[in-house]
Formats: structure tokens, C-alpha cells, sequence
């Protein structure tokens, strides 16, 4: 979101506290955007913290871009104090920032393989889609279940829920965390999420497909570690799949 932007809102939050200039700022302000961070840190590091759950950082993403012009003012401000910086415009040197700023944040989306640049995404969506196109084609929607086991944030029961609405699928991630806690057992069908206390697999049923993260190999492992069916897809995707019927 903010990208290196963050780095001068960081050095200005700590040169303000440093020099009690936050005292100057109004009281309304800070007390508006106290309330709009607050609520956000607190989920983070309370409740839930996952570097890869970028979605949640839209509930204070919009008050840092706010914060970015004016905190760039502020340290290019405190910056012209030094004498080598003393005979630059404020004006051109907090533009010209920003546009670096901006340079910057532009060209880590557009050419690096970071989780939330332009390439990943393309990439997780064209991975996806091969996926559940393989689901659709390969596996009908009658006697088929589809198995999220590792809770995946970019490959999960949701997508499917989603996307193949007519299949019956999901989460079941039984592993214990650090802490001693395990997951829920959650269902999807037609749209609708319900909770479950194991995964029913009607009599009808001849197919549990496994849904797999391409960039997971400890899971690939151990999927291949049961002697599953394989269906190998294009762009090295794979399906893990039990025939029910016959492999008993």
C-alpha cells in the first residue's frame, strides 16, 4: 500500500514524539486518526497477524495515504534544517520526494516477484484457474468432495465456494497450532458456509479432491506420501485426488 512511504511516516511519527511537536498538531486530528488506527493495530496484533493477509491492511490503509503528503512535508521540513538542504524549496523537495515515492512503489507492483506485485497476481490467477477448471472438467459435481486440509489463503474451500458453487467442499485443517488450538470443521455448498463436526462423505460420493498451494511443497510431500492420484495440469499444476470406489 504505502510501500517505502511508510518509511517517512514512520520517521516522522518518531521525530514528532521525539520532539513533542505532536502536542502542536489539533486535537481533532489525532483523535480522528487515533480512532482509525487503533481499532486496525489492535486486530493485528491481538487477534490475527499474517504477513500474507494483505486484505486486512485496508482497514488503515487509507489513513496512512492520507498521512504519507503531509508526513513527507514534515521530514523534508525537518531535513532543510541541515545546511546542505536549507536552500531547497519546500514545495520542489516534498514533490519531487513524493514522485520518488511514487517511482518507487510503482516499480516494485510492475517488475518484482513480491507476493503483491503485478506478476504474482497474474500468476495465483492463472494458477487458480487452471485449477478449478481441472475440478469442473475432470471430476463431476455429483459424487465429488473437494478438501481444503491446509486452510490456504490462495488457493481455499472459498474459491471453490465461490466459483463452483454446485460441489460439495470443505476446510478441514486438524492441525494444532502453538498455542494447543485446532480449526473448526467448515462446510461449503451452493453458496452457503455451515459448520460441521467431521467431514461427511455421502454413499454416492467416488471422488475427494485435495485442494493443494502450488508454492507448498511440505504439503505436496505429504500428499504424496498417502499414494494418491495424481492429475498433472498445465503450468506444472497437479490435483491430488482418492477415488473412493476403488482405492479402498
Amino acid at each position: 500500500g504505502a510501500g517505502i512511504g511508510a518509511v517517512f511516516i514512520l520517521f516522522a511519527f518518531y521525530v514528532s514524539v521525539r520532539t513533542d511537536y505532536w502536542r502542536q498538531i489539533e486535537k481533532e486530528k489525532l483523535v480522528f486518526f487515533t480512532l482509525w488506527f487503533i481499532p486496525g493495530i489492535v486486530f493485528y496484533l491481538v487477534i490475527f497477524l499474517h504477513p500474507y493477509n494483505h486484505g486486512h491492511g485496508l482497514f488503515f490503509l487509507p489513513a496512512l495515504l492520507i498521512l504519507l503528503p503531509s508526513s513527507v512535508r514534515y521530514v523534508v521540513s525537518e531535513f532543510k534544517g541541515m545546511s546542505r538542504f536549507g536552500n531547497t524549496a519546500t514545495s520542489l523537495a516534498v514533490s519531487a520526494t513524493l514522485g520518488i515515492v511514487v517511482a518507487v512503489n510503482v516499480g516494485a507492483f510492475l517488475l518484482t516477484d513480491l507476493s503483491y506485485s503485478a506478476k504474482s497476481i497474474r500468476e495465483h490467477d492463472r494458477n487458480l484457474l487452471i485449477m478449478l477448471a481441472g475440478i469442473k472438467k475432470t471430476f463431476r459435481t455429483d459424487d465429488t468432495i473437494v478438501l481444503d486440509a491446509r486452510s490456504s489463503l490462495f488457493y481455499s474451500f472459498r474459491h471453490v465456494q465461490y466459483y463452483l458453487r454446485d460441489y460439495k467442499v470443505y476446510l478441514g485443517d486438524l492441525r494444532t497450532n502453538k498455542r494447543g488450538e485446532t480449526w473448526h470443521i467448515f462446510g461449503g455448498f451452493d453458496g452457503r458456509t455451515f459448520l460441521s463436526d467431521a467431514i461427511r462423505i455421502p454413499a454416492n460420493s467416488r471422488y475427494l479432491v485435495y485442494l493443494m498451494d502450488p508454492s507448498d511443497e511440505e504439503y505436496k510431500r505429504d500428499l504424496q506420501s498417502h499414494n494418491l492420484r495424481r492429475l498433472s495440469l498445465e503450468n506444472g499444476i497437479v490435483l491430488f485426488y482418492r477415488d473412493i470406489k476403488k482405492d479402498v
